[in-house]
């Protein structure tokens, strides 16, 4: 970790950006990630607080996501996804779909109660 922190640092040509995502989305589950450990390593001197005041940003699932699955699926179904178009259901478990969809998107694991995602 502090050999990547290193490359990211000295690849830089005049001004290097630090961002952190306090809370992320991953699999419909919200994680939360700490600022890396070697920012306070680096000489105060040479940092410039840019902080603006932001907004926070909510993810209301309940705008993309279904309480209660009411499609059942099984391999072989044709589902259409809002992003990536038609693909083919490969594989199902107890809450993701595993689906083919056209060469340019590849395989993707979707939660199953995704509203973007409908049986054709």
């Amino acid at each position: 970790e502090r050999r990547l922190c290193y490359v990211g640092f000295t690849r830089a040509k005049e001004r290097l950006y630090l961002s952190n995502a306090k809370v992320r989305m991953l699999f419909g589950n919200k994680n939360a990630n700490p600022p890396s450990r070697f920012i306070t390593e680096i000489d105060p001197s040479l940092i410039e607080n840019a902080t603006p005041e932001r907004e926070i940003k909510t993810f209301a699932k309940e705008e993309y996501y279904d309480a209660e699955n009411t499609q059942e699926y099984r391999k072989g179904d044709i589902v259409i996804h809002a992003t990536f178009g038609k693909g083919v259901v490969t594989d199902i478990d107890d809450k993701f779909l595993t689906v083919a969809f056209h060469q340019r998107f590849g395989v993707k694991k979707i939660l199953k109660n995704y509203k973007g995602l409908k049986k054709v």
